[in-house]
Order: structure tokens, then sequence, then C-alpha cells
């Protein structure tokens, strides 16, 4: 299916909007995700979005060469910003800060890891990270899978019964003489620690936005939790009414508003929020 601008989209998004299509094609997914696409694409709503995207910064009532949000697309600047999260908590001091940054070290470590992708240097920067974003709004909206909070509580009570198990093996070790086997135990209960730390601080959990049963708009809310953490890592910022523009468009609704996102993403940190006049 050959898109045309229709809201603005520029030659990238067009681009990726045309790989999309072919892989849905490709996959035989001809029903829901072509008619998200479609939406994404073709709802007039999103021309607000892809202003503000690519919107840039002015001197003197005029627009200059500086994009107003620029986009971060390398892994490099990426585990940058974990290393120095990581620093900042340090600075904080406590025990629950230490670990926090323990895990956001560990985090960068683990992408730096990864295999090195080039950029496309066909396209700018802004126009990558605005390929992102709908790549992103797109395949979000096609696997929404809620992670309830009573699901969380059950994993964390289930490690906590580990770590116990665990602290008794390490001491019968190490009654016996065997440090070195000990010590390992000991490594693997730390270990465990930080995971269930990261459990009861859920506002760290990167993939996963938790709920509870009662609560209404239960796949709005994981969509727009989980794009926002695309968003933020892109363009430095939430973009509030942003996101509730593309959660109405992809639901086929219009009763998200930016107010219902702030509360939904469970207030984020005021450095991080942008009503982006959207």
């Amino acid at each position: 299916m050959p898109f045309s601008s229709q809201n603005g989209e520029s030659d990238a998004v067009l681009a990726t909007a045309e790989r999309l299509y072919a892989d849905i094609i490709a996959e035989g997914n001809c029903n829901d995700s072509l008619t998200i696409l479609e939406r994404l694409m073709s709802d007039r709503r999103m021309r607000r979005v892809w202003k503000i995207l690519y919107s840039r910064k002015h001197h003197n009532h005029k627009a200059t060469d500086e994009f107003l949000r620029p986009a971060i697309v390398t892994s490099t600047v990426a585990t940058q910003r974990k290393r120095q999260q990581a620093d900042d908590l340090r600075k904080k001091g406590g025990e629950t800060n230490r670990l926090k940054a323990n895990l956001l070290e560990a985090e960068a470590v683990a992408e730096e890891a990864l295999p090195r992708i080039e950029p496309d240097v066909s396209w700018s920067a802004q126009d990558q990270g605005a390929q992102r974003f709908l790549a992103k709004a797109f395949l979000l909206a096609t696997d929404i899978k809620p992670f309830y909070a009573s699901d969380l509580r059950s994993i964390s009570e289930r490690l906590q019964e580990i770590i116990d198990g665990l602290r008794k093996q390490s001491a019968a070790l190490s009654s016996l003489g065997m440090e070195d086997e000990h010590d390992q135990l000991c490594q693997i209960v730390r270990t465990c620690e930080e995971q269930l730390l990261a459990l009861k601080h859920p506002d760290d959990l990167d993939e996963e936005i938790i709920v509870t049963r009662d609560q209404g708009n239960v796949a709005e809310r994981v969509y727009i939790h989980r794009l926002s953490r695309v968003t933020h890592s892109i363009f430095g910022s939430y973009l509030l009414n942003t996101l509730a523009t593309v959660a109405n468009v992809v639901f086929g609704g219009d009763k998200i508003t930016a107010v219902m996102v702030r509360e939904w993403l469970r207030k984020p940190s005021r450095s991080s929020q942008s009503n982006d006049c959207g």
C-alpha cells in the first residue's frame, strides 16, 4: 500500500510506514494490525504529532535549525544517561539508592554488550527518532499484555522465599568451612535482592505497567505507559498531549486527555513532563 503525506508526514516516516505494511503482509496479519497502521497514517489528528516531533526552536520569532526536542537515537547516549542516573543515586546515599544505581549500571553494561547497529545515514537523527516513534506506536498497539499487581505480589513473595532459603544454605556452607561456596551463594542472594527491590518499585520497571484488575481502560493504560518510555528515551520528554493523541488514534476514540495520561503515568518527574502544546 503506497502511503502519501496526508498529515505532514516526512519522507522518513512514510518509508517506515511502507516497511511496516510490508511486514504485515508478509506475516499474514492483515486485519487488526493493518487497521492500526492505517489509522496512524490517515487520521488527521496525527498532523499535530508530526508537527510536535519536528518543531524547531525560535529566535527573534524565526525558526532556527535546532530542533526543540532533538531526537536521541544512539545507544551510546542512552548508556551515558543511565550511568549519570546511577551516579546521582549514589551521591544521594542510602541502601535503596545504591541498589537502584547498581541496576542502572548493570543495564548500561548489558546495552554496551549488544551488537552495534550502524545508523541509517540517509535520514537525519530527527527522522530516525520519528521513524522509531511510529514503529513503536504501531508495534506496541499490536501486543498489549497487562501485568497485574497480583502477579507482581506473587512473584515477589516467591523470590523472598528463595532468598531466605539461599541465606540458610549459605550459612550452612560457612559452618562447614566451605567459604568459596558460601561467597558464591551470597552473590546470588545479592542479585536476587536487587531483583526484589526492582519489583517493589514498579515505577522503575522498564517494560511493564502494574495495574489492578478493577482498573478501567487497562489496554489504554498499558499502551500509554509503554509508549511513554519510548517517547522519553527518544525525545527526552513524555509529551503528554502527543501520547493522548496517538492513543486516541490507535484505539479509535477521543476520550483520552493529557490530564488522564499524566495520572496514568503516576506523576513523572517535573523535569521530564511536558504538555507539548500538541
